[in-house]
Parts: C-alpha cells; structure tokens; sequence
C-alpha cells in the first residue's frame, strides 16, 4: 500500500487536525513543516501529485476550516479519519468510507491460545467471557484483551480468578490496581502503593479525563493537569504529578520537552478516558448538573453506561434521562404528529408481540420516507447505512423495496428488545404496506413542508434538519435500551415503565 502511495504522490502532507485552530491550510502547512525564516515564503499547492491526511476530524475546532480548505483548493486527494461519533456521512462528498473495528470472537480466542502455555488458563478465560458478554465486549479492544490476560496470569500464580459474574466497573477498578501496584513495585514508590493514595490518584485522573471529555478530545496539555491539582488534596503538590501520575501507565506523553507541563498526554484508549471520567462524575454528584447535558451526544455513550452501572439506585437519573429525551420533540407539532401517528397503527396491526418494537418499525417506515423524500429515489440501502441502528448491527444494504425494510424492523427489534428470541414478527407484514401507509406517512410528517414543493422540485435542504432531529430522537432511546440491557440496578417497576413508554407522543 505504501509503494502505490509514494507511486502516485509526490507529496503526503499529513496534519493532526486538533492543532488546527484558525486560518487556511497554507498557514496550518507553515506551522507544521516551515521553519521560521521560511514562514513568510509561498506555497504552491500541486494537488494532483499531493495526498493530505486530514487526522482526527473529531477533535476540529472549527469544521469550516477544512471544509473551507477543501473547496478553495478544490482538493481531490485527502483521507479524514475520525471516530465514529465525531462526523456525519453528509458532512463530506466522498468515494469510499471505512471503519477500524477491533478483534472478532476468532481473533480473541487466538489471541488466548498464544498468550497462555497452559490449557486450563485458555479454557478458564474463554468460560469467562462467555458469561460476562460486557466483558467479552472489551476484550474486542487488543489493549483490554492484553491486560486482561495479564491480570488473569498474575491471579493464576496464586489460584485466584475474576469475579464472576463481573461488571465493567469491577473490571476497570482490577485494571487500575494492576496498573498502579504493578509500577509501585516497579518504581520503589510504596506511597503509590499505599492504598490511602489511591483515591487521589483516580481523583485526579477523572478531573482530567473529564474536561477533556467535555472539550470532545483525547489530548490533554499542561494547563489542564496544573488546573486539576486544586481537585486533590497532597502533602507534596510539586512532585504529585511525575511520582504518582506520569509514569503509571495511564497517560501516554508525546515528550516534546522536558518540562513535563509543556507536554501533552492523553489515554493508552479512549475506554480509560471514559471510565476515569464516569468515577469522577459519580464521585463529585456531577449527573444531574453536567452528564445529563450531554444525553444526546454519542461520544459521551460510554460515559453514561459506565456511570450508571457504578450507581447503587439509577431509577430517578434513568426518568431524567427519558425526559431529557422526549423535550427533543415535545414542543414540535408535526413530530408530535408522527409520533401519535405511530403509536396509532402499531396499536391495530396483528404481527407484533411487543408494541414498543411495533412503533419502532413504523418509525423506520418513517425515516425511510424522509430519506426518500430528500434524494428521489426508493433505494434504501443509503438509509440503512445512514440510520443509528445501522452502525450497531451492520446492517448496509437491502433490496429497492418498501418489504425489505422489514429487515431493519428486525435489527431494530433487536436493540429494542431483550428477549429478541421470543419476539415474532409477521414476516407478511411488510407487504401488506400498501398506498395508505405512505400517504399517512406524507400527511403526517410533510404537511407543512407542501408549500416548498413547485413543478416537482424539492427544496431538499429544508429536509435535512428534520433527518437531524430523528437522528438524535432515535440515537437518545438506543442509549436508553442499552442503559436498560447494562449491569444496572434499576427497579423492575422503572424498566417496564420506561420500556413501555419509549417512541410515545407527549401527552
């Protein structure tokens, strides 16, 4: 790949986006590459022979700036990485989009098989993770899978094993231990070691965790680990940091500099950032006055289910949450609309033995509509891609037809119900979609947006922020079903009400 690279490019120009903060691609370019004297000097851009990587579109100040790069210079040839949460497919007019995705079951039980000598440590793990799925979906990350081995060799030298069953919580609070005795024993530095330090240590760790969190970064510099010491509590503010912080393992620097102030630092993995950053809310009451802020933001997803399964009562924050989500769109009529309108057909229609997966098939029917209305056209494939409930169960293409969305109802189902085996959907449902479904469809959710239609044009850029809202709606109830599907201690009273009462019009 690099050969054919450096075959077709004279140049690869790459540039972490994060350091990105004003002017146009010439400056960012200067400050990059340009020594000072040369800082004054002109750049020609050759795109064809030039391929930019653009890195880390997520932690972009300002969007417009790229944006505003790539249509100056007419750019043809760039790669934009960024993480799931941080872009919209909309956003850009690109050829191909991909996703990094971390190891499958087969890579987690090779990694098993090399890592330990011993059959019985290989089969032990595996039983493990096979009946602690949360768990198994972190050993999908090679860095958790790595420790999470270590941690299980170390045990085994004295026959002790994890917890089972074992919460997430449970799991980073042994990683953490791991780490910070592990470099205790390392470094000579019993007072790390000491439990009674502990505490100001993981303290310090959320505080930082948390405010770059809130700045949606990964990177955190000096100013922010100076600030975070007023959270902690030391005999020894000057040496807190390098003796009981910097050299755990649980900051990575770029070491630019000596001054370790000047530097900047940042996770081993994003899941660090967000378990630190779930204790320290939990620890400083921060769920009603900062995290609920954040429930219709996808990157602080993690967030919100690490923090709830270390809560010994969610009942009250889990109403917050699913009220937060409904005043999306209480106050707009025809949202209202459509969903009244879904609650009313899902009521009548045989097939469904559970009416909250029936209004979220007729909520598919909807976004499908919308979709259609926006490109002309009843390909659909785009729309599965497109819809939140996509990027959890890989759903990317169906058929050119109003049946096949019947295969989204089923993947929808499937977030929405824990007992996805029990659920039968009619499987003739689907055709007995006829005219009315989609004339219901137009009147409900169109209705004021008929004045914008002339000689059969559509003013598609009107549509756009209606795609936007659903988006949201439907991203804030897949966090609640997977709130509700996480190791919490919510009352069965609350999870039927909240289940029941999900996709509902305000009444």
């Amino acid at each position: 790949m690099r050969g054919e690279l450096y075959n077709e490019f004279d140049i690869v120009v790459y540039i972490a986006l994060r350091e990105w903060k004003e002017d146009g691609l010439e400056s960012i370019i200067k400050k990059i590459y340009f020594e000072e004297k040369h800082k004054d000097e002109a750049i020609e851009i050759h795109q064809s022979k030039t391929l930019f990587l653009f890195d880390g579109y997520d932690e972009l100040s300002e969007t417009s700036l790229l944006h505003g790069a790539i249509k100056k210079y007419n750019l043809k040839n760039y790669i934009i990485t960024s993480r799931p949460y941080g872009y919209r497919k909309s956003d850009f007019d690109v050829h191909e989009v991909f996703e990094t995705i971390g190891f499958t079951d087969e890579n987690v039980a090779s990694y098993i098989d090399k890592f330990f000598e011993e059959q019985n440590h290989k089969t032990n793990l595996q039983n493990f993770l096979k009946q602690n799925i949360n768990i198994r979906h972190l050993a999908y990350i090679p860095l958790m899978l790595e420790i999470i081995c270590s941690i299980w060799r170390e045990k085994a030298k004295s026959n002790q094993s994890f917890l089972s069953p074992m919460t997430m919580t449970e799991l980073y609070s042994e990683v953490i231990d791991n780490l910070l005795s592990t470099y205790a024993r390392k470094k000579g530095y019993e007072e790390v070691y000491k439990r009674r330090y502990r505490k100001q240590i993981v303290t310090y760790f959320g505080s930082i965790a948390f405010e770059a969190l809130k700045n949606q970064t990964i990177i955190i510099d000096g100013e922010v680990l100076e600030n975070s010491l007023a959270n902690i509590e030391t005999e020894d503010e000057d040496n807190f940091l390098e003796k009981n912080i910097l050299y755990t393992g649980l900051l990575k620097s770029n070491n630019k500099y000596q001054d370790p102030w000047k530097n900047s630092y940042q996770f081993p993995h994003l899941t660090f950032q967000e378990y630190f950053s779930a204790r320290y809310i939990v620890d400083w009451n921060l769920l009603e006055t900062e995290l609920i802020n954040h429930v219709l933001e996808p990157h602080w997803r993690e967030v919100f289910i690490l923090t709830i399964s270390m809560l010994d009562d969610v009942d009250t924050f889990m109403k917050s949450i699913k009220l937060q989500i409904d005043k999306l769109l209480e106050k707009n009529i025809e949202f209202q609309k459509l969903l009244k309108w879904a609650y009313s057909v899902s009521s009548v229609v045989d097939g469904f033995s559970d009416k909250t997966i029936a209004r979220s098939f007729f909520h598919t029917l909807v976004y499908a509509h919308t979709y259609a209305e926006i490109h002309q056209t009843w390909d659909t494939s785009e729309l599965i891609h497109e819809h939140p409930t996509s990027r959890v169960y890989g759903i990317n293409k169906v058929n050119r037809s109003w049946g096949k969305l019947y295969d989204m109802s089923w993947g929808l189902s499937s977030m929405l119900s824990p007992e996805l085996q029990k659920v039968v959907i009619n499987s003739n449902l689907a055709q007995k979609l006829s005219d009315r479904w989609v004339n219901d469809v137009k009147n409900t959710m169109f209705q004021s947006y008929r004045v914008q239609y002339a000689n059969n044009k559509f003013k598609t850029r009107n549509l756009y922020p209606i795609l936007e809202q659903l988006n949201s709606y439907y991203y804030g109830n897949e966090l609640m079903i997977d709130c509700l599907n996480s190791q919490c201690n919510i009352s069965s009273k609350v999870r039927c009400e909240i289940y029941d009462s999900l996709l509902l019009p305000i009444k």
